[in-house]
């Protein structure tokens, strides 16, 4: 990350595209010995930004604000982002993706029917437009699946609020049931990233006997920081059943090629 904060520097860069893990890699440079004052905008993308994460990095780079968007390879890529007028005008909502771009119909549907649900209530996220692809190359059962009316199905969970914005809240396939409770991955990383010494983190489920799935979090640690620091830290602000039943350190949380946290490498490592 220390050659993006030199390009920034040698180029007086105003607008850069980046994914969360980028901002936090970036956070642990010493940013303050840095001049990236030219930086105004930074859009990211690909998995959920903590909020943790966006306000230290406001903080530590005043002049920039960054917008959160949402998209997929099979929208072209872009569904949603924050308006940079909105956030100019302190009108954004932390954690949400903004609203869907011109001439696009989203709709948050219900699993079970496939209807459309009301403002607020969590459902898959499909949406309409000319960006939409056509079909999975040479794969009709793949498009007959995501594709239906015209909507593609982007396998995400989220909701709609009363103004429009959309917000993500997992992944389907990363939804953990433990004990017929729905646990979102992403809320638990949220609450791990706020606990001192918590560098990076990242939950999925394991099987279980008793429950179906538990939850398990794999941490990346300061060196003054410990697995039980951070357990204690879910006991204190977790539901019990959210809480991970093994806080698991790692050196580094494997990654795609595009940054996000791979998941299904986890998923093998247990």
């Amino acid at each position: 990350m220390a050659q993006i904060c030199d390009l920034i520097e040698r180029f007086p860069i105003n607008r850069m595209t980046a994914v969360p893990t980028m901002l936090q890699m970036m956070l642990a440079t010493p940013l303050e010995q840095r001049d990236l004052s030219s930086l105004e905008v930074v859009v990211s993308g690909a998995a959920p930004l903590p909020g943790e994460v966006q306000s230290e990095f406001e903080r530590h780079v005043p002049s920039c604000r960054i917008l959160q968007g949402y998209g997929l390879s099979e929208t072209s890529p872009t569904i949603s982002v924050q308006r940079l007028s909105d956030a100019i005008k302190g009108r954004t909502k932390p954690g949400s993706v903004g609203r869907p771009l011109p001439g696009l119909d989203v709709l948050v549907v219900s699993g079970e029917t496939g209807e459309p649900l009301a403002p607020g209530d969590v459902g898959e996220i499909a949406v309409r437009g000319p960006n939409v692809m056509l079909g999975y190359w040479r794969n009709e059962d793949a498009s007959a699946q995501s594709i239906r009316d015209g909507y593609f199905f982007t396998g995400d969970m989220g909701k709609l609020d009363a103004d429009g914005n959309l917000w993500i809240v997992d992944r389907r396939k990363d939804l953990i049931i433990r004990g017929g409770m729905n646990v979102f991955p992403v809320d638990v990383e949220a609450s791990l990233l706020e606990c001192p010494g918590v560098l990076e983190a990242a939950v999925v489920g394991r099987s279980s006997e008793k429950y179906g799935e538990e939850p398990v979090a794999f941490v990346v640690l300061a060196a003054s920081a410990s697995a039980d620091e951070v357990n204690v830290h879910s006991q204190a602000n977790l539901a019990k059943y959210k809480r991970p039943v093994e806080i698991r350190p790692v050196d580094a949380i494997p990654k795609t090629p595009v940054g996000k946290i791979d998941k299904k490498e986890l998923r093998a490592q247990l």
